[in-house]
């Protein structure tokens, strides 16, 4: 399980520097880990990829204080948890996707009056809850960390290098990771398939008990 102390103390092993022994030790490393944090570094990484983790749905329905002269006529507004949208549908199952719309100042418009988003979310249930994070991902926010940190640690130029390769290496493993967590989706079926199986309704293809078919 992740918490706060152990992802601070990863990016300082990836740095080479000596751990900490709590949040508040009073040392450059942690000050500077502190800033990364403050200024958005976990929402940086959260915005790098759709992960399953951080993923919710939800059920918007059009803010009646909006008005159009022209275009989309409903309006609704982003969720404050949005960090970025994963899928945006016109019905609850998620399966229809929803094209036409548009997206401006904060908030989507679309013709419908209520459309369901699934989208990554920095709330505290889901992107910021740091103890239910993927291993993987938890590596991979410990690097970006490190990677914005290692220069004003260090002038080693091997050690930067070393710790600039190793985040890109866990952002590529996080992110394979959270693919093979996808559940296998089946492609919806087109015309000339849903044309075959309605002919086939209704009709039992002959008689298979009798021998004239």
């Amino acid at each position: 399980m992740t918490t706060k102390l152990a992802l601070y103390n990863r990016s300082l092993l990836y740095c080479k520097e000596r751990s900490l022994a709590s949040l508040t030790e009073d040392r450059e490393p942690r000050r500077l880990l502190d800033e990364v944090y403050d200024q958005g570094g976990i929402e940086a990484c959260l915005e790098e990829g759709l992960w399953k983790f951080a993923t919710r749905g939800v059920k918007l329905d059009y803010d009646t204080s909006l008005t159009r002269e022209f275009g989309y006529q409903y309006g609704f507004e982003k969720p404050t948890d949005w960090q970025k949208t994963v899928s945006m549908c016109s019905d609850e199952y998620f399966r229809t996707p929803l094209i036409d719309y548009m997206h401006e100042n904060g908030f989507w418009y679309a013709d419908l009056q209520c459309i369901y988003v699934r989208y990554v979310s920095n709330d505290t249930l889901n992107g910021y809850a740091l103890g239910s994070w993927p291993k993987s991902f938890a590596n991979y926010v410990a690097a970006y960390f490190a990677e914005q940190i290692v220069g004003k640690l260090t002038g080693d130029a091997t050690t930067i290098a070393a710790v600039m390769q190793r985040h890109e290496d866990n952002r590529k493993i996080a992110k394979g990771n959270d693919a093979w967590n996808q559940p296998q989706m089946q492609p919806a079926p087109g015309a000339w398939s849903r044309s075959r199986r309605d002919q086939g309704r209704g009709s039992d293809f002959g008689n298979r008990g009798s021998l004239i078919g």
